[in-house]
């Protein structure tokens, strides 16, 4: 019980999530709408209201997430709405 208390004290990032598995949540945003169900994940399992850390953390990838998606859409002719750009395959947080 000991080390389960000093383990737990250890963690930088603590999960919400639940009993659901990781892989389960993600493979649900992955068949739905989101471009970047990653991000989406972090923001539903991690991040919390006033964690600085988390928080930071989540609007970091959403900046990156944007310029993936500005680089694409770069890429495509200027009259194609934002919605209909989606990041390539390999891109990768």
């Amino acid at each position: 019980m000991k080390a389960n208390s000093i383990n737990q004290s250890k963690k930088k990032l603590l999960h919400r999530s639940g009993s659901q598995r990781f892989s389960y949540r993600l493979e649900e945003r992955r068949n739905g709408v989101s471009k970047f169900p990653e991000i989406d994940m972090f923001k539903e399992v991690y991040d919390r209201p006033r964690d600085e850390l988390t928080e930071l953390l989540h609007s970091t990838m959403v900046e990156k997430g944007q310029t993936v998606l500005d680089e694409v859409a770069s890429q495509l002719p200027l009259e194609t709405p934002i919605e209909e750009v989606f990041p390539l395959e390999d891109a990768d947080f």
